[in-house]
């Protein structure tokens, strides 16, 4: 991600910026503290190419492939790396948000507490898809509602069994 002064996505030290006026001819500068890969360099506010207008394999130091002349201005921009530190594990997710036969690819019914599909803030809609393409059963414990009109794909039915009810609005 390059941008050519403060970027509001960076917050207060993500970066470390070295300014310096360079001498003539210098084609590096020492001193420096970066991590390899996440350095951006500019010379009078112009965007160099790694690896094409310098090199920066050390995280020490910058070589320039071009000597700069007297009094460019040079700033070196160090992106600081982080690490995320709460979030799921593939293995979590998947436990999570598939069904038990992930081969189908289909995703499980998440209810309404775990954040169902919805729209507004707050989940004050709820929504539901308006093609049934697959095989369900009210196993005659719990009831159930859409909104339709819901089209039941050819080949697949809707079971509600004794003691359930599927109301479609």
């Amino acid at each position: 991600m390059s941008y050519l002064g403060r970027s509001a996505k960076l917050s207060l030290k993500a970066q470390e910026k070295v300014s310096f006026l360079a001498t003539a001819g210098q084609t590096s500068k020492t001193g420096l503290s970066y991590t390899v890969g996440f350095v951006e360099v500019y010379v009078n506010g112009v965007l160099l190419t790694d690896t094409t207008d310098y090199t920066a394999t050390n995280g020490s130091s910058v070589t320039f492939t071009v000597a700069l002349l007297l009094n460019d201005e040079v700033t070196v921009v160090s992106l600081k790396t982080f690490t995320v530190a709460d979030h799921y594990t593939q293995s979590a997710s998947d436990a999570r948000y598939y069904t038990q036969s992930v081969s189908d690819g289909r995703f499980k019914a998440i209810s309404a507490s775990e954040g169902g599909p919805s729209l507004g803030t707050n989940s004050v809609i709820r929504t539901n898809a308006k093609v049934i393409a697959e095989n369900i059963t009210f196993a005659g414990t719990e009831n159930g509602s859409s909104v339709g009109p819901i089209t039941v794909n050819s080949g697949y039915t809707v079971t509600v069994a004794s003691g359930s009810t599927w109301v479609v609005l």
